[in-house]
C-alpha cells in the first residue's frame, strides 16, 4: 500500500484488516485485493467466501474473537486517523495511538504485537520515520514478548531488566549485527539491517533453541 493511500482513513482501514482479519489466510490469493474503503466493500467482497478462508485464530498464536464482522468497529475508531497522522507522529507515538488506552485498546483484537507490527508497516512505508534502535527497544520492553525472550536466550539482558538496561541492549545488539554483516557479507546497494529487522529476528529466537537441527 502506498504512503498517501495509509495516510487515509480508507488506508488505515485496510491496515488493520489485513493485520486484525485476514492476515495469514487464503483471502490474498483468492481476491487479490488489499485496499477496502468501508466495511461495506469488505463484506461484499467477502461474502462467498469460507470464514476460514477470511480469518485464523491461530495466526499469533491462540486467540480468541477474530472475525470478519471487526470490520464495522476499525472504521468507525480509525475516522480520527487522518487527523493524528497530519502531525507527522514519530513512531512510538503512532504506536500508542494504534494501541489506545491501557486495558482499552483502541481496535478490537489489535493489541500490543499486533499495534507494534502495524507501527512498523506504515514505517516502512514511509507514513512515520523508521524507528531508532532506542524507539524498538522501549517497545521490546514494553512487550516483554518473543523479542525479549530471545535477548534473554542469548544472555543480552537479564529476564528482570528493567526499560533502560533492556532499551541499551537492545542498541547494542543492532549495532553488532550491523557490523557482522557489513564485515562479513556482501550486502546489495542500500540494505541494511535496521532495528525492525533485528527484532523481528529475535522473535524466531526460541525457535530457533528448541529446534532438533
Amino acid at each position: 500500500m502506498q504512503k498517501d493511500f495509509l495516510r487515509s482513513r480508507e488506508g488505515l482501514f485496510s491496515l488493520l484488516i489485513c493485520r486484525g482479519i485476514t492476515f495469514g489466510c487464503h483471502i490474498l490469493n483468492i481476491l487479490k485485493k488489499t485496499k477496502f474503503s468501508s466495511p461495506h466493500e469488505f463484506k461484499q467482497a467477502t461474502k462467498n467466501l469460507e470464514d476460514s478462508q477470511i480469518f485464523s485464530n491461530n495466526v499469533y498464536g491462540r486467540t480468541f474473537g477474530r472475525d470478519k464482522a471487526n470490520a464495522d468497529g476499525y472504521w468507525k475508531e480509525s475516522a480520527s486517523w487522518p487527523r493524528f497522522v497530519s502531525d507527522n507522529p514519530g513512531f512510538f507515538r503512532i504506536y500508542r495511538w494504534i494501541l489506545g488506552q491501557p486495558h482499552r485498546h483502541r481496535f478490537y483484537q489489535i493489541g500490543e504485537l499486533c499495534a507494534f507490527l502495524m507501527t512498523g508497516d506504515l514505517a516502512y512505508a514511509g507514513v512515520c520515520p523508521m524507528p531508532s534502535a532506542d524507539d524498538v527497544g522501549r517497545c521490546v520492553y514494553d512487550l516483554k514478548k518473543g523479542a525479549f525472550n530471545g535477548m534473554v536466550a542469548l544472555k543480552c539482558v537479564d529476564p528482570a531488566a528493567d526499560l533502560d538496561d533492556t532499551v541499551t541492549a537492545f542498541a547494542q545488539l543492532c549495532d553488532s549485527v550491523r557490523n557482522i554483516a557489513r564485515n562479513s557479507y556482501s550486502l546489495p546497494p542500500g540494505f541494511d539491517f535496521d532495528p525492525l529487522m533485528v527484532e523481528h529476528t529475535l522473535c524466531k529466537m526460541q525457535k530457533c533453541a528448541t529446534k532438533k537441527w
